[in-house]
């Protein structure tokens, strides 16, 4: 080989390593190459347009190995970031995804790809999680009696299925029993789960009388519905002394707590 030959070789090498280089830094609408290199678009790291039909969001991930993980990832992401502003559940379809970003550089040996999606997420959707938001109650239940094993775990769970028949919708978490008397703890827990209003749930039983092998209990209910904004009271209800009787002393009181619960429930299924 001549040695003119063998510099146009060279020259082709060269030419083909520099296309496959560039092929390696591009995006979903064609590679934005400057000097090499693949220039980002202006909606990284956060958006740069607005429009009042949708709510853009740059999702991101780095460091996958396979272009389509990348790619699920950060969809992934955006979803996590809306899902967290609006304070509820989202799923992000890949038709919101208008714009991508991919660039792949070297780490160790091997080499990895960081991605990035812009997101339009319908304000349609945006609207349906707000009406979720608004209604949505921070729930907290706390039962005292005086014999133990009276007090049912379930009781949190029938005032939520009552609520859920108002149409309301329980936050993801309710509060602790110890919490129910502390109304400032309980805005405050109202505001970080986005929660438009609370309800606080006292529910207390106490043994009165055995007789002739019958044991009689009473128990008092109440509820508060507060708006977590402005923390005044929208509702309550009160019910008792409710009478219980069983065979036994635990069962008798747990009997009174159940007839002054199904009271209260039967109450908060006409809660707006």
């Amino acid at each position: 080989m001549t040695r003119a030959a063998a510099a146009r070789a060279l020259l082709l090498l060269l030419l083909l390593l520099a296309l496959l280089l560039a092929a390696s830094c591009t995006t979903t609408g064609g590679p934005r190459v400057e000097g090499g290199r693949a220039v980002r678009p202006g909606w990284i790291p956060a958006p740069n347009r607005t429009h009042p039909d949708f709510l853009y969001v740059t999702g991101s991930c780095r460091d996958q190995a396979a272009m389509q993980t990348a790619r699920a990832c950060a969809i992934d992401n955006a979803r996590q970031q809306i899902a967290q502003q609006l304070g509820s559940a989202v799923h992000v379809k890949g038709s919101y995804v208008k714009d991508e970003h991919s660039e792949r550089r070297r780490a160790g040996l091997g080499a990895v790809r960081d991605y990035w999606v812009l997101v339009a997420y319908p304000r349609r959707e945006v609207a349906k999680a707000e009406a979720r938001i608004a209604n949505r109650v921070l729930l907290g239940v706390r039962c005292a009696a005086d014999t133990a094993g009276a007090c049912d775990d379930a009781y949190a769970a029938r005032v939520e299925s009552a609520m859920t028949s108002a149409g309301l919708s329980p936050a993801p978490k309710r509060l602790g029993a110890a919490q129910v008397p502390h109304v400032s703890h309980a805005l405050r827990e109202a505001a970080s789960l986005k929660a438009a209003r609370v309800m606080l749930v006292d529910v207390k039983g106490k043994f009165l009388e055995s007789n002739d092998g019958e044991f009689y209990s009473e128990a008092r209910c109440t509820y508060r519905l507060i708006d977590a904004v402005s923390g005044k009271v929208q509702s309550t209800f009160e019910s008792g002394p409710i009478k219980g009787g069983h065979i036994n002393r635990k069962d008798s009181v747990r009997k009174a707590l159940d007839n002054c619960l199904a009271k209260l429930t039967a109450r908060a299924r006409t809660l707006q």
